[in-house]
């Protein structure tokens, strides 16, 4: 999470390369639950997230829409997770950027006292 209230995602371009991208939380939501449930394994899933109008730092280009596979074993902050999975709507709702502002302080108060808040690493 950036001052601003944007997410900052770290993606993986290869094995040794990788570049910043920066969108709203309001343009973010997971396609589909990849996990392994069914094979004995609590806890652990990948997501594939859909990204819109975000921000390439590397070249300063604003991309359209992409889609993105968050690992399983990437940083999860399951509160603020549980929010950018979901549908947000197309945004006429008066109470989304409150909402957004309440994750976003709850979010800063986890990381203040202390949490362990790596980035997000996506591919």
């Amino acid at each position: 999470m950036m001052e601003d209230g944007l997410l900052k995602f770290n993606v993986s371009d290869s094995l040794v390369g990788s570049r910043d991208i920066v969108v709203s939380v309001q343009d973010t939501h997971s396609l589909i639950s990849l996990s392994n449930d069914d094979q004995g394994e609590e806890d652990i899933e990948s997501n594939y997230l859909e990204l819109s109008n975000y921000k390439d730092m590397s070249t300063g280009e604003v991309v359209g829409s992409a889609n993105f596979l968050l690992p399983a074993n990437a940083f999860r902050d399951h509160q603020m997770m549980d929010w950018i999975f979901s549908m947000k709507g197309d945004g006429s709702d008066s109470t989304t950027n409150e909402f957004n502002d309440l994750m976003s302080d709850k979010f800063t108060l986890r990381k203040e006292m202390g949490a362990s808040m790596n980035p997000l690493k996506l591919a």
